[in-house]
């Protein structure tokens, strides 16, 4: 019974995916428009003209390495650190072979 319902489950899938393929021929549903004019000159924006961008005269933001000099603390280990397993628990456990 089982390679007689695999056969046919084979079958129908091969039949689908004939057919499917068999659909994807033709004219497409979602074809391009034909190029041309449009028949509305609605959103019409005029011809394309490239303009230079003027340069800015100074830069808005902070000058490159300027801060207030101040760093943050360096992170430190809290008291019993090494001693205390709890403090870090990824090193614990079974290890892997």
């Amino acid at each position: 019974m089982s390679l007689m319902k695999s056969t046919v489950l084979a079958a129908a899938m091969v039949a689908g995916v004939a057919l499917a393929a068999q659909a994807q021929t033709g004219p497409s549903v979602a074809s391009m428009p034909a190029p041309g004019p449009k028949a509305s000159s609605e959103g019409y924006q005029g011809p394309y003209n490239q303009t230079a961008v003027p340069q800015s005269p100074a830069y808005p933001g902070p000058n490159a390495g300027a801060g207030n000099g101040v760093m943050p603390p360096r992170y430190q280990k809290p008291a019993g650190w090494d001693a205390n397993p709890n403090m870090h628990p990824y090193d614990m456990g079974p290890r892997p072979n």
